[in-house]
């Protein structure tokens, strides 16, 4: 078992810094748990400029920043900046919201809102807004129970039995909430006190054209000129406390708030970025990156490029479809183009060779003494064997979850199995059978808000083509196979027939058939094109790939655990940080631009001239509302200008991930001078490996954030809210 306290008193060097080493590192590599801050990074914070002290971000004992730190829904981040809880994130992150609030006649995602008032904040169905309340590290409670010799079943029960049980006991007779995750691969546990908030209501954001400036021509990139951000309000009960919405609510008093600083920034400033990063995978063999680059990520790019190629046709020539299609395209956008530019910067960076050059290391260390010998010496080989073995399973995983089950009439069928398989129950329960037909029936105009029949039949046609020509025949699976011969090849016709017949797309039939549900209604459900359609892709999955590719993750993940434990036993003189994993973290660096390749230079600022610039790069991307440009001609700036201009984005070298999304950026006073949006496309790989010349997240910048909700919005009584530092 591994001796966790001591290893958290190395000296703090990350394991990409030791595969560098001797390099002249400019930026400081490491999402780091804040509660440890003050033993780890306190010093070396300081040292980049650093003002406030590690308990001024992390405290238990009084009011810190990360009381002011939310997450924001299940996969961003917010920051709180106001006495009245009014919570800033990123456009993006309220995309879906101000998407399924919006109408034709109303629409907040294309005109922007802006709430003059706390009786016009809109009410969000569904979302919420969580605190870290405290982190407590627990691995001894936990690893004391656990050995070598279980199985990976075995484990799991007895972690979730005792996860359960900690849980429960920590906030018992409390309103928190609290969860146990797993850090180093299930080698340290860390348990998460929560407080979650249910009634969260929509303040303000800039139009579309400002909040996605750009669109996907500029994702991932520099330079970059988005208003990305909108605006939220935290609702409590009068006791302060979470409550479900009612009218009766009152704006949350938070125990801390961002102050914001709007003097400016420089070159070299201190930040400090605080969020919710989703997934890294640094500590990964060689093997396992070596298919993400030559299989899992070209794959699922070539998928996604024929869905989006798609979408994008049928969004630019019809306006309802765009309104649609906007959250999802966005979505599946964003992670096309960062697994597509993760391969260019492993492939560009010799990222596999350098984790083979660490794992010789790493042999030559186990090789010293016969008992790293018995316990580490096979690892890197059942690696490689493990995951030569699941290619197949991978591949197929990959074309299941991308273009099968991306054909979206597929999921929207597997809605009814609950019904199909209470139906046929030896015993019945009519009553619940005629409950869940219902709920189908009258969700039925929900669940086709956003999905247009047309865009979904093209889908499928390509879909399905794509699987039959790139899947080799022995894996191709046999319902595929009898499609094609079926009708000639032609995918396109059977999709046409397949979405034409279909009682699942005629609402006024399929209302018919639910209504006094009974077996003849459910057998004729099943004769269906989409059910047996939808049966098909669930029984290959199930049966051909699920299994198999279940496996070869448990024994990769028993194999990553006992790695991950070799490497912190052999860089014992250094200190690790935990992969991301959706748990609050800390990372800090400076205001810094990059020298990307020969001959370029990105400088760390963007700013109000360079955006109107881009207009006309691309019409339906690059379009600058006329309320900006009448602002720009006029130079009317406010409060907000510097040097004839508005600054708008800039870049920094702090450690970040899918996550960090709407995280406050913080200045060396613990003061907020903008919003993480992204990362540029050049050092995306770090969530794999992390080269610190060519990391850099990009930011709002405070100033373009107040600018656009005073003088463009019109919306002072926002302003008026937050506590403003001028130095």
């Amino acid at each position: 078992m591994i001796n966790i306290l001591p290893a958290f008193k190395r000296y703090v060097l990350c394991l990409s810094f030791f595969f560098l080493s001797g390099k002249n590192l400019s930026a400081r590599e490491g999402l780091w748990l804040p509660n440890l801050l003050s033993e780890l990074n306190e010093s070396d914070m300081k040292s980049l400029g650093m003002k406030i002290s590690a308990e001024d971000i992390y405290s238990v004992n009084h009011e810190s920043l990360k009381d002011a730190v939310v997450q924001f829904g299940g996969g961003c981040a917010g920051g709180i900046i106001s006495n009245q809880s009014l919570l800033l994130t990123n456009h993006h992150c309220g995309f879906s919201q101000i998407q399924s609030l919006s109408s034709i006649e109303k629409n907040y995602l294309q005109d922007g809102f802006w709430a003059k008032s706390l009786n016009e904040e809109i009410p969000c169905p569904g979302l919420t807004v969580t605190f870290i309340i405290r982190i407590e590290n627990v691995s001894s409670q936990i690893l004391s129970f656990l050995s070598d010799t279980l199985s990976e079943e075995q484990r799991k029960t007895i972690v979730k039995n005792l996860s359960d049980s900690l849980e429960a006991k920590t906030v018992k007779g409390t309103h928190y909430k609290a969860i146990i995750k797993s850090f180093f691969s299930g080698n340290e546990y860390y348990l998460f006190v929560t407080e979650v908030f249910k009634d969260i209501r929509f303040v303000g954001a800039p139009p579309l054209a400002l909040g996605k400036y750009g669109g996907e021509t500029d994702n991932w990139t520099w330079p970059r000129h988005e208003s990305d951000f909108s605006v939220f309000r935290i609702y409590a009960n009068k006791e302060n406390q979470p409550a479900d919405y009612s009218t009766e609510n009152v704006p949350f008093h938070p125990r801390k708030f961002f102050s914001i600083n709007d003097s400016g920034i420089k070159q070299d400033d201190f930040t400090l970025v605080m969020g919710f990063p989703g997934k890294t995978s640094e500590y990964i063999p060689s093997a396992a990156l070596e298919m993400i680059c030559s299989q899992t990520n070209p794959n699922k790019v070539k998928i996604r490029e024929e869905r989006l190629k798609i979408w994008n046709e049928e969004m630019i020539a019809n306006d309802t479809v765009f309104l649609q299609y906007s959250s999802k395209y966005k979505t599946l956008a964003n992670y096309y183009k960062k697994w597509k530019g993760e391969v260019e910067g492993l492939k560009k960076f010799k990222a596999v060779q350098i984790k083979k050059q660490f794992e010789r290391e790493f042999t030559s260390w186990v090789s010293e003494k016969e008992e790293r010998k018995s316990e580490y010496g096979q690892l890197l080989n059942n690696f490689d064997l493990q995951y030569e073995k699941g290619k197949s399973f991978s591949l197929l995983n990959d074309y299941v979850s991308e273009a099968m089950l991306g054909i979206e009439l597929v999921n929207y069928v597997a809605a009814y199995r609950t019904l199909v398989e209470s139906s046929h129950k030896d015993v019945r329960d009519e009553k619940l059978i005629q409950e869940l037909a219902d709920k189908l029936r009258l969700n039925y105009a929900s669940a086709m808000k956003n999905y247009s029949a047309k865009v979904d039949e093209r889908n499928c046609s390509e879909m399905l083509r794509l699987c039959y020509r790139n899947l080799p025949d022995s894996l191709c699976p046999d319902f595929l196979k009898r499609i094609y011969s079926e009708y000639n090849g032609s995918f396109q016709e059977y999709s046409h027939k397949l979405f034409s017949k279909s009682i699942f797309l005629q609402k006024e039939k399929l209302s018919e058939l639910l209504s006094n549900f009974d077996l003849a209604k459910c057998k004729k459900l099943e004769r269906d094109p989409a059910w047996k359609f939808m049966q098909d892709i669930f029984a290959f999955q199930k049966n051909k790939v699920q299994s198999g590719y279940d496996e070869f993750i448990k024994e990769t993940n028993t194999l990553q655990r006992k790695f991950m434990k070799g490497i912190m036993e052999f860089s014992a003189s250094k200190i690790l940080y935990p992969d991301a994993n959706l748990t609050l973290r800390v990372s800090y660096g400076k205001v810094e631009g990059l020298r990307p390749a020969d001959g370029i230079e990105y400088t760390f600022q963007t700013t109000l001239d360079g955006l109107i610039e881009k207009e006309g790069k691309n019409k339906e991307e690059f379009i600058v509302p006329t309320r900006l440009k009448e602002l720009f001609v006029k130079k009317d700036y406010g409060d907000y200008g510097e040097n004839g201009t508005v600054p708008v984005n800039f870049l920094a070298s702090n450690h970040t991930s899918g996550g960090n999304s709407g995280s406050p950026v913080i200045n060396a006073k613990g003061q907020l001078i903008g919003l993480n949006f992204d990362r540029i496309s050049e050092g995306i790989m770090s969530d794999y490996v992390y080269n610190p010349d060519l990391s850099r997240n990009i930011v709002v910048d405070i100033r373009f954030i107040l600018f656009v909700i005073d003088k463009y919005g019109g919306c002072r009584r926002l302003i008026d809210e937050m506590k403003i530092v001028k130095e």
